[in-house]
């Protein structure tokens, strides 16, 4: 697996991505766990003895409890065993009574395993950081730490040589790192581990779940914190509206752990041990349970702040079980109300919540295919949403299964990162909150082989989500064309054949790809841009030789609120669209002599329908984020001159017409108001006595 790690100015993160490349022996990925989880506890060293303490205890549960093999002859797993023969504890202790035993434990054969365990793990970890040759290890270990010592951004330094009482100190900038990426970190890590552990043990299913403690020995702390909760309030659990005491008290994850494999307290909440075991693994209705969760969650918010004890344990558990600086500042300030807490917390736990519903649903689709000779490649663009331990799940059960992880950095660069790594015959593109049709892989292979297709397209279905509300609802989209397509013809025919009949689908999910023909073309996705595939789309479809149709339904696609199709960025929508008219307009000019007026007069259709989306989004722009075009680097002076400007003169023109029109009205009004005095004037009785009058001194003036 290949994890892009986040970037950094100052550190060589291409050294950290080596870590354990070739690892024959599971002693570093140990070692270096042990390490982040002492940076994440706030420690800036630890000893040689501390170390190889905990990394006995982490590896305890796979070896006694799963009877997981940790490699030939592994000082670690020997270790284990013998305390397992020696010390009378369960195979499913409590870490913390683990680590004391361990710690105090003066068998001198586990003495001799931490020993060993020393030989070379502290020292070689680090060698993709030195650039050492082969004869410089070879060497006594205080001149070994000195040239260690002398590098400099190691992750970590040595005191002077003491046997298990040597000390490490953690370099703060990596620490800082560790801390601001410890998501991307840790998946990392459990990831080398699944990976190295499932090729130890090719028999044995769902390694994942074999890497910690059972699940309720974890969560004793989270029920104490509870438990000191209803010393000063009554606690009712969600699920059967009854008030919990301190003896039938269990913890609860309301996205259940099999789908986030995280302990995050924002997720845990009391409820019975009786309906905790039968709620099992089953996602509650969001729409029932979701209020009461965050009345819940408030009131331990609010007597966390109200009493200092309470606030003292919230401090300790949160260390285990707060592993985001964001959702600590955002969903545990100060001062909040009832409505902003539930509004939080909603933004914090439903994506995690559809995260595991859609995600699930879109790999068992993709992996219950009648067709099975397949890879299948999952881009983890940085999700902070539980989506990595979910696809990591898969991968440990499923060898077709290969997840790759990045920071984020949007979607256009996940599927160039996808297309880089494909080695198929063809490329499918899927969203991961949508289901393919069973038979779906099966069919359109079969029909692109047969006609030797470069790209072949066939139909959707769209179906709403239930969640979804009166905005989502107003929007109809429609994947399945009406006309009939040639079943083989040229990509820039079937395009031109698509536009006459407005049925050319700018969707990815919807087509497939040969692969030779999408490198032969060098075709890869605009990035940080929303609307890459349009573009990709419609390259794709100019550079196939032999493009086809199958007129069948093949994919579902969900329309769910907060999707990119029902989401509002108008910016980022109006700069994606304005690249999308320029990739056309460069595709016109690279085919002027190989398109008729037909094919041409479609691709200027569509530059303009691009540019006029453009336009369209930039006037709902507020005037924040119109400001964000003075920012562009690249070509912002012809984004002005071709988007903004043209939606700024029609704007000016506008409230001028407008202010004609206000100033018409508004003289009109006065002339109106003028008359009708007039005429109130004209009815007065002392109006018509001056007109009696004139008329009497007019007609004495004649005599």
């Amino acid at each position: 697996m290949d994890f892009i790690l986040p970037e950094s100015d100052d550190l060589k993160i291409e050294y950290l991505g080596h870590l354990f490349d070739n690892t024959s022996e599971c002693y570093k990925m140990f070692w270096f766990q042990v390490i982040v989880a002492k940076i994440l506890a706030g420690q800036t060293s630890a000893s040689f003895g501390e170390i190889i303490d905990e990394m006995i205890a982490d590896a305890w549960y796979m070896v006694a409890e799963y009877h997981l093999n940790l490699g030939p002859r592994d000082n670690l797993e020997f270790a284990v065993n013998r305390l397992v023969e020696i010390s009378g504890l369960k195979a499913s202790e409590d870490k913390a009574v683990l680590l004391d035993y361990i710690r105090n434990c003066q068998d001198p054969e586990v003495l001799r395993y931490k020993k060993i365990l020393t030989t070379n793990v502290p020292y070689r970890l680090q060698a993709p950081f030195l650039d050492f040759k082969t004869d410089d290890w070879n060497v006594g270990k205080k001149q070994l730490i000195d040239r260690i010592n002398s590098f400099y951004h190691l992750l970590y330094t040595f005191d002077r040589l003491d046997g298990l009482n040597t000390r490490i100190h953690f370099d703060e900038k990596w620490s800082g790192y560790i801390v601001r990426n410890q998501v991307i970190i840790k998946g990392w890590m459990n990831y080398n581990l699944v990976e190295y552990l499932q090729r130890r043990n090719p028999n044995v299913p769902g390694v994942i779940d074999k890497l910690y403690p059972p699940q309720e020995r974890k969560l004793e702390d989270i029920q104490k914190y509870w438990k000191l909760i209803m010393t000063v309030h009554p606690v009712v659990e969600i699920y059967g509206n009854g008030e919990l005491t301190e003896r039938d008290i269990s913890i609860d994850h309301f996205v259940p752990w099999s789908y986030v494999a995280n302990d995050e307290i924002w997720n845990l909440h009391p409820t019975t041990k009786s309906i905790n075991s039968t709620k099992s693994n089953h996602l509650p209705r969001w729409e029932v349970y979701f209020g009461r969760l965050s009345e819940l969650e408030y009131l331990s918010y609010q007597l966390m702040w109200q009493y200092e004890g309470i606030h003292k344990e919230f401090e300790k558990v949160k260390k285990k079980h707060l592993n985001s600086q964001m959702v600590e500042g955002r969903l545990y300030a100060p001062d909040l109300t009832k409505d902003e807490f539930g509004s939080r917390l909603s933004e914090i736990v439903l994506p995690v919540y559809q995260s595991a519903d859609y995600l699930r649903e879109a790999m068992d689709s993709i992996l219950g295919q009648t067709f099975r000779d397949m890879e299948v490649l999952c881009i983890d663009d940085g999700s902070t949403d539980g989506s990595l331990e979910i696809l990591l799940q898969y991968a440990a059960k499923d060898e077709r299964v290969c997840v790759y992880s990045q920071p984020h950095l949007g979607v256009g660069d996940a599927r160039n990162a996808g297309l880089a790594e494909a080695a198929g015959e063809y490329i499918y593109f899927m969203d991961s909150d949508d289901i393919l049709v069973q038979q779906a892989l099966e069919t359109v292979v079969r029909t692109a082989r047969e006609g030797e297709l470069d790209a072949l397209y066939f139909d959707a279905d769209a179906f709403y989500d239930e969640r979804c509300g009166e905005k989502e609802r107003a929007f109809r989209p429609v994947y399945a064309r009406r006309k009939a397509y040639p079943a083989v013809t040229d990509g820039l025919s079937l395009f031109a054949d698509f536009c006459d009949n407005r049925e050319f689908f700018v969707t990815l999910w919807n087509a497939l790809y040969r692969r030779e023909m999408l490198e032969e073309n060098r075709l890869r996705f605009v990035t940080r841009t929303v609307h890459n595939d349009t573009d990709f789309t419609f390259r794709a479809v100019c550079s196939a030789k032999r493009a086809g149709y199958l007129k069948e339904r093949l994919y579902r696609r969900r329309i769910r609120p907060g999707s990119i199709i029902t989401s509002a960025n108008y910016f980022r929508s109006a700069y994606s669209f304005y690249v999308v008219g320029n990739v056309i307009l460069s595709s016109i000019r690279e085919y002027a002599g190989k398109t008729d007026e037909r094919v041409r007069a479609h691709m200027m259709n569509r530059a303009r329908l691009a540019y006029n989306n453009a336009q369209k989004d930039f006037a709902r722009c507020s005037p924040y984020d119109r400001g964000k075009m003075y920012a562009l680097t690249d070509d912002g002076g012809l984004f002005r001159k071709l988007i903004a400007e043209p939606v700024l003169r029609e704007e000016e023109r506008r409230r001028e017409a407008e202010e004609k029109a206000r100033t018409l009205e508004e003289y009109s009004r006065k002339a109106a108001q003028l008359e009708a005095e007039l005429e109130k004037i004209r009815g007065s009785r002392a109006y018509r006595l001056a007109l009696r009058l004139q008329r009497l001194l007019g007609s004495g003036r004649k005599k």
